[in-house]
């Protein structure tokens, strides 16, 4: 089967669903499958930046990144020759991701031109503004007119359905990956940022306003009184919040308590998360939340923002501890229990990775995504 893959950035482009889009094209590919990636030159959806390739950069889907162009002051990102690039494909099926951006209106367009089915994988949240609601009632038709419309939780499957969606339209796949490299003990990372003998607690994403990341440095304080052994361990590229974080960081005295690593490659965030006392997520909202997973499959005891998807992928008690997402103070009260409490911290360590290796299993998602594809084409 040929497969059209239709997504707004890919690799090395950095995040979760770029990701999570790469590891199914290439497990598709080592199915015995063509897959056909289209996709953007940007660094992100609605970044002036193109994308830097690696020459070291290993694609094993056919992968085309084409040049781009953006709508003034919307955005809107749209890629030169994508339709044709689908339609000279000769796929069997589009796999079309982020209803909100071109990629899935130029899938749906072709999809319709070639009579093919077309796999929705929504992304969905809601938007302000008059030109993205009135797109977003547009992107309604296109996912009605799908064969199959995916959501990554039982949260955003309340979305759509809010929107006006059935409920039949929808199956909730989420956006796991392979956990492999989380799974293979590693050596200690610790040493190279000084923080061997430390209690580490780590974060671990892109450094944008919207993960929240200063809710976590402004717990530490508090924390430190009653662990002084502990550090912190902030792992991503910046997206226009590290300066800012930096700043809270130095009027609060925490400079030798915080540590800056930058991006980091998938085997060096293993090895940090399996060396972590804790992994922390603050976000303001998630669809789903790679990491999480990633956490769990690493013996990273979580504490986690209680927000939109969150508590539909981490079990409160059970697989990490859940913290109000507007409160530093209860953030830092779960911490601190965490801190004081090896018993239960290894509890949810065993109880993630068990999640991870049962609920989060990812060849057994890429054979439900495998009999989505192939229901959606006999239906056709």
């Amino acid at each position: 089967m040929t497969i059209v893959q239709a997504t707004i950035t890919y690799p090395p482009a950095v995040g979760g669903l770029d990701r999570w889009v790469k590891e199914i094209s290439e497990a598709f590919v080592e199915r015995g499958h063509h897959v056909v990636v289209a996709t953007t030159d940007l660094e992100q959806p609605f970044s002036r930046h193109r994308l830097k390739v690696p020459p070291t950069q290993l694609d094993l889907a056919e992968v085309h990144r084409l040049p781009t162009w953006r709508i003034p002051r919307i955005g809107f990102p749209v890629a030169f020759g994508m339709k044709s690039l689908i339609r000279n494909s000769h796929p069997d099926l589009i796999h079309a991701h982020c209803v909100a951006h071109s990629t899935v209106l130029l899938s749906w367009q072709v999809a319709r031109e070639l009579r093919i089915p077309l796999i929705i994988n929504a992304a969905y949240s809601p938007r302000s503004g008059f030109l993205w609601k009135r797109y977003l009632q547009f992107a309604g038709r296109m996912m009605r007119e799908s064969a199959c419309v995916l959501a990554m939780s039982d949260f955003e499957k309340g979305l759509l359905v809010d929107a006006g969606l059935r409920k039949e339209k929808i199956e909730v796949v989420s956006p796991v990956v392979d956990l492999a490299t989380f799974r293979t003990p590693k050596p200690s990372p610790l040493g190279k940022y000084g923080l061997e003998g430390k209690r580490v607690i780590v974060s671990l994403s892109r450094l944008a306003y919207g993960k929240r990341v200063d809710r976590l440095i402004q717990a530490l304080p508090g924390l430190l009184k009653k662990h002084p052994d502990i550090c912190l361990m902030i792992i991503g590229p910046d997206y226009g919040d590290e300066a800012r974080l930096r700043e809270i960081t130095q009027s609060l005295n925490l400079d030798k308590f915080v540590v800056f690593t930058g991006f980091l490659e998938k085997e060096e965030s293993a090895a940090a998360l399996q060396s972590a006392t804790a992994f922390v997520m603050t976000t303001d909202f998630e669809l789903f939340g790679i990491t999480l997973i990633e956490s769990m499959a690493s013996g990273a005891p979580i504490v986690a923002a209680n927000i939109t998807s969150v508590p539909h992928v981490v079990r409160d008690r059970v697989t990490g501890l859940l913290f109000d997402h507007q409160s530093s103070e209860d953030l830092e009260a779960k911490l601190d229990l965490l801190l004081s409490d090896e018993g239960l911290r290894q509890r949810l360590i065993a109880a993630g990775r068990r999640e991870s290796e049962t609920r989060f299993c990812f060849q057994t998602n890429m054979d439900r995504l495998e009999e989505i594809y192939a229901r959606a084409r006999k239906c056709r």
